[in-house]
């Protein structure tokens, strides 16, 4: 694998610039998308995911953390449901049309994630090219049913926090604090969607990967190791299969 390719402080500081553009390019996009289709009325699984699962026994409190964690279909959403929360007791309502406006920044923030690491991997006459293709993905309305969809962050937050685990947390030093923030980021992948135990499945293949070709050692790599293992062991064992859903398998 090459090492990153470096850069001089213009070129960081262009970087930079053009993640923001990035961001805000995908966001008004996505805004203008959700202006002119979403409505702030629920919409399917927001009624009982959120509705029934979330704001009747926060407000009710009745048994607010075994709601909070009960799964939705073969998924356990907490991070979708604490944001929706957190935006019903910022905004005084239930509002999808505020969620879907707060989902399009996370949807922004996976593509600055891909901007950020993509580039320093390129040489910079690719540069334009990769910043137009990521704009063009992102932006335009492909996946129209999750931007004016208000329930549905758990797909951003598993983007973005799977990314994060997979690229930081194999090369971090153990028990430093950027560790710790990634082994962060790979536990709460799992609370945004069953898929999210892939992301510690991943990251205990590469630090095997590196100790096998001597990039790394079994002293440095053994934490990572047996905690991702342990995640992945926790995602599997929590998995479920709802009874519902078998003849769709």
């Amino acid at each position: 694998m090459n090492l990153p390719l470096s850069e001089s402080a213009w070129g960081r500081w262009l970087g930079t610039a053009l993640a923001l553009c990035l961001l805000l390019l995908i966001v008004a996009a996505k805004w203008v998308t959700i202006e002119r289709f979403g409505s702030d009325i629920p919409n399917w699984d927001q009624w009982d995911a959120e509705g029934y699962y979330l704001l009747a026994p926060w407000f009710e409190h009745n048994r607010f953390l075994e709601h909070l964690f009960f799964p939705h279909n073969e998924h356990r959403v907490v991070l979708t449901k604490l944001q929706s929360l957190a935006l019903v007791q910022a905004s005084g309502q239930w509002d999808s049309r505020l969620e879907m406006v707060v989902n399009a920044v996370l949807h922004a923030a996976v593509a600055v994630v891909f901007w950020a690491v993509g580039r320093r991997w390129m040489v910079p006459r690719w540069h334009a090219a990769y910043f137009v293709a990521l704009a063009a993905l992102f932006a335009l309305p492909l996946g129209w049913q999750n931007t004016i969809g208000g329930f549905h962050s758990q797909q951003y937050w598993l983007l973005l926090l799977s990314m994060v685990a997979m690229l930081a947390w194999p090369f971090a030093r153990p028990w430093g604090a950027g560790w710790w923030a990634a082994l962060a980021t790979a536990v709460l992948s799992l609370l945004s969607m069953a898929s999210g135990v892939l992301a510690p499945a991943v990251v205990f293949a590469v630090v095997a990967y590196r100790i096998l070709r001597g990039a790394d050692t079994v002293r440095s790599g053994w934490p990572t190791l047996t905690l991702s293992a342990l995640i992945v062991a926790v995602g599997l064992w929590t998995r479920v299969a709802p009874e519902y859903h078998e003849p769709l398998y």
